[in-house]
């Protein structure tokens, strides 16, 4: 069995980060920071191979574009997921190249695990409560920042 794909999250709000770990968690080998100083650190740092950067894009220090742009100097074989709550979904498309993508928030809890599969290349169990995974019941549960105090 290979080892599992690290995830690189990048969010300030902590509920939401906490709760992104929590989903991630249980198949990912997820790292966390909270701005983009702590994500360059890990991304300098970090001794292994980092899969997917999921980044929020309005960042308290730094631009999460900008945070996306040096990532790939340092990180060129990590796919790369912007969230954000705040931007045009068409708009923000048009400002990825690939291996990028955008991630509108709120956005479902079954649209994640689609989006990281898709971005990690992994098939996708159609019965995912039989490995593991989130019950049925929360698989329509929103994720984002408002919801979660």
């Amino acid at each position: 069995m290979g080892r599992a794909p690290t995830i690189l999250l990048v969010e300030d709000d902590d509920s939401l980060r906490a709760v992104l770990l929590r989903l991630l968690g249980q198949d990912y080998n997820v790292l966390a920071a909270r701005d983009g100083q702590g994500a360059m650190t890990i991304l300098y740092r970090y001794p292994g191979a980092i899969d997917l950067l999921l980044a929020d894009a309005g960042l308290p220090d730094m631009d999460g574009w900008d945070l996306v742009r040096r990532a790939v100097d340092l990180r060129p074989a990590a796919y790369r997921v912007i969230m954000s709550g705040e931007l045009d979904a068409d708009f923000a498309a048009a400002q990825l190249s690939p291996p990028c993508r955008f991630l509108a928030k709120p956005f479902q809890v079954s649209d994640l695990h689609a989006l990281v599969a898709e971005a990690l290349s992994l098939p996708q169990d159609e019965d995912s409560s039989a490995d593991g995974a989130l019950p049925d019941s929360s698989q329509n549960e929103r994720v984002a920042a408002h919801t979660l105090g």
